[in-house]
């Protein structure tokens, strides 16, 4: 057998072109891994609750293995050098317990990132990357799951990720189910500015649904998967600081048939953090200042869905004005100065199939342009709201539920709607 240290998979056009140039691990994968779990580490204080949530994991009838990228700019400070050496030191703690045969752990450390571009973003690249060789060294098209220092997950975690992807084999990526959780060690008020800053989350991706867009799914890193062929195929993660995961899952999206497990569970941390210049840790630190949370209006919704049940009417259409212009302003406004007119003739000329020219309009309509569109109405037409106060339109208009609710109540029954995968009134 080839020595796999280090060998290269000549003939793997994204691994040669656009992979991360450095190798770091050099034991043989095992040739039925299926699944490696990919995480950045960064000034993580305690490592092990996540190592060990992932090991107490039901036993899948298959090897895993687990990917940290510990990793730091090269301008940290010396608060951050030390606190990744204490993440060392925990790991190497943890690997020297008893742990399951079929679960293997590496941790990688690369060389201090270039201040550009150091961040999260690259950090996932660094450990997906080392995990598409160990896929390729097998020629095989496994599972890369995204995962953070700071989540837990449910125990079948691993045996659902592999059966959703079974039962789902044009599936080129997924999101999970997560539910920060709502009670713990922290103040009472990281809870309740959690529950604030979910409910946000779920609320737009079901107004979004509310609108009929197709493309309506969460964007949260550690609750991601995707297959390896299909990761090489989109290019790979990308290495923005913050909100990569929305950028990587919009591309993933475009491959079509991108779908949703519902039936495991990430639990991502809800505490404060400075690590990212926004997300969850950013958020909550903001909510503890104010106290209060605002979202977008729920007119933007209503307006983008006036807009979305006219777009089969664009196709081989010679008069697209005359459908824009009985948009609501809003919707003329933002997609006249987005040249939406040249781009409708454009994709007309290019598809002869109604199938075809809704697959490449919302190519050009992707999630990126959907919420350039929702800001746009927030600084020019639609002021933000109380986050309660848009959760319970979206809850009458949308599932014509009309009880009034605590921002807890609101938030468990939008979990528990988003978890049964239904659109079906509640």
């Amino acid at each position: 057998m080839e020595n796999y240290a280090f060998s290269t998979v000549t003939n793997n056009l994204y691994l040669s072109r656009y992979g991360h140039p450095t190798r770091y691990i050099d034991t043989l994968p095992a040739e039925d891994v299926e699944i490696i779990v990919c995480l950045p580490c960064f000034k993580e204080p305690d490592l092990i609750p996540a190592l060990q949530s992932l090991a107490e994991c039901t036993a899948p009838g298959f090897s895993v293995e687990v990917i940290i990228c510990l990793n730091r700019s090269e301008i940290a400070e010396q608060e951050v050098i030390d606190c990744n050496q204490r993440s060392v030191e925990q790991f190497q703690k943890f690997v020297a317990t008893a742990l399951p045969n079929w679960l293997r752990f590496h941790l990688i450390e690369p060389e201090p990132l270039p201040k550009k571009h150091a961040g999260v973003g690259l950090a996932r690249k660094i450990a997906m990357d080392e995990a598409v060789h160990r896929f390729e060294y097998w020629n095989k098209d496994g599972i890369l799951a995204c995962f953070d220092a700071d989540s837990t997950c449910s125990k079948n975690y691993f045996v659902a990720l592999k059966q959703h992807f079974d039962l789902h084999p044009k599936s080129p990526a997924c999101t999970i189910h997560f539910e920060h959780p709502l009670q713990g060690p922290e103040p009472d008020d990281v809870y309740n500015g959690i529950i604030d800053y979910e409910l946000f989350l779920r609320y737009y991706v079901n107004a979004l649904r509310f609108c009929a867009y197709p493309a309506a799914h969460q964007a949260i890193g550690s609750s991601m998967a995707a297959k390896s062929k299909a990761y090489q195929k989109q290019g790979g993660m990308n290495k923005r600081k913050a909100g990569e995961d929305f950028y990587f899952i919009n591309k993933m999206i475009l491959l079509g048939h991108y779908s949703e497990l519902k039936n495991t569970c990430i639990y991502p941390s809800p505490r404060v953090s400075d690590r990212v210049p926004f997300g969850t840790g950013r958020a909550i630190g903001t909510w503890l200042e104010n106290k209060t949370l605002d979202t977008y209006h729920f007119q933007i919704f209503r307006d983008l869905k006036s807009f979305i049940q006219i777009v089969p009417n664009l196709y081989k259409c010679d008069a697209a004005t005359k459908w824009i212009e009985k948009m609501p302003r809003s919707i003329q406004k933002f997609f006249l100065q987005d040249g939406i007119l040249e781009k409708v003739e454009e994709i007309n000329k290019n598809t002869k199939s109604p199938e075809t020219f809704l697959a490449s309009f919302y190519r050009y309509l992707d999630c990126f342009k959907v919420l350039k569109f929702v800001h746009y109405c927030k600084d020019n037409a639609y002021p933000n709201v109380e986050i309660l106060s848009a959760t319970s339109t979206l809850l009458e208009e949308h599932f014509h539920f009309v009880k009034k609710l605590s921002k807890k109540e609101a938030l468990e029954l939008l979990r528990s709607q988003d978890k049964s995968n239904s659109s079906d009134k509640l």
